[in-house]
């Protein structure tokens, strides 16, 4: 039974375990990628997951493409975004103190995100704005071309469809320059 079905069933150990399995490795590579604080990395994991079950109790999402913990960390990476977008300043680490186990597990920690979630992620930021959202919208949020034609005020399908393809073109040769 796959993730997607299991989840659909109520599966509330495979959330559990979802959640401790990853944990770790996004609070580490949160805290070395964004100047957010602990807690915040602590709130947005948790929404994160919420997120993740929802979308697959909802019908949102109906087939992983991806590694669960690509499309986790993808969650997580959006959420922070928007964070620091609502609070429109860069938000110095809190004290370290504030959760000590927290800091002492990302300390030890040795994994993180596969080598390509990570060039992945990398590759999206070299990307740059535009192309980074409608990328996100389509392929995260599953948004149709209809939606973004109208989010985007594109004047058709056709303008949508070919400024995906040249977004994804785009990223394509940003993949292939890092290997």
């Amino acid at each position: 039974m796959s993730i997607i079905e299991r989840i659909r069933t109520g599966d509330k150990d495979l959330i559990k375990s979802l959640y401790l399995d990853n944990r770790l490795k996004f609070a580490k590579w949160a805290h070395k990628n964004f100047i957010i604080s602990i807690q915040d990395i602590e709130d947005i994991w948790q929404d994160t997951i919420i997120i993740f079950a929802e979308n697959v109790n909802n019908g949102k999402l109906k087939v992983l493409n991806s590694n669960v913990t690509t499309y986790l960390f993808g969650i997580g990476r959006n959420l922070i975004y928007k964070k620091l977008e609502k609070d429109r300043r860069v938000e110095l680490p809190g004290d370290l103190q504030e959760t000590p186990y927290l800091i002492e597990e990302i300390t030890n920690l040795e994994t993180g995100p596969d080598k390509a979630d990570v060039d992945l992620i990398s590759a999206m930021d070299k990307l740059g704005a535009p192309c980074k959202e409608m990328l996100i919208k389509r392929f995260y949020d599953k948004l149709t071309t209809e939606e973004m034609m109208k989010m985007y005020n594109f004047s058709s399908k056709n303008v949508v469809s070919v400024s995906l393809s040249r977004c994804l073109s785009r990223l394509r040769n940003i993949l292939k320059e890092k290997m």
